[in-house]
């Protein structure tokens, strides 16, 4: 297991950057989920648990129920000041896929 500490894992960017990157990735991946919304109070629980203090995103899929369509997904689990994941901690998953559900305004799209 590796013990290096990351001082700072991410960066915040402008909203230029941002549809730069998104632009970039649906031209390369054109039927690929779009976005994925999550509720605030769910990321906040993750990120309150004791000895989590980072976040790793994996990426997954799973099939949607009504459709049968393998649908794209990120999962995101709690990990210690040396990047480990955190065994026995809380997991998130299942946020509003788009497409299919894509309602609200989105400043990257």
């Amino acid at each position: 297991m590796e013990t290096n500490t990351y001082e700072k894992a991410g960066l915040f960017i402008t909203l230029d950057e941002a549809k730069n990157m998104n632009s970039a990735f649906k031209a390369k991946y054109p039927d690929f989920t779009q976005s994925i919304l999550f509720d605030k109070e769910l990321l906040f629980t993750l990120l309150n648990q004791e000895g989590c203090d980072k976040v790793r995103v994996y990426f997954g899929a799973f099939e949607e129920e009504e459709s049968k369509i393998l649908k794209e997904a990120v999962i995101f689990v709690g990990a210690d000041a040396h990047a480990n994941d955190m065994a026995g901690s809380l997991i998130l998953d299942r946020g509003v896929v788009c497409p299919s559900m894509c309602k609200g305004s989105k400043i990257i799209d």
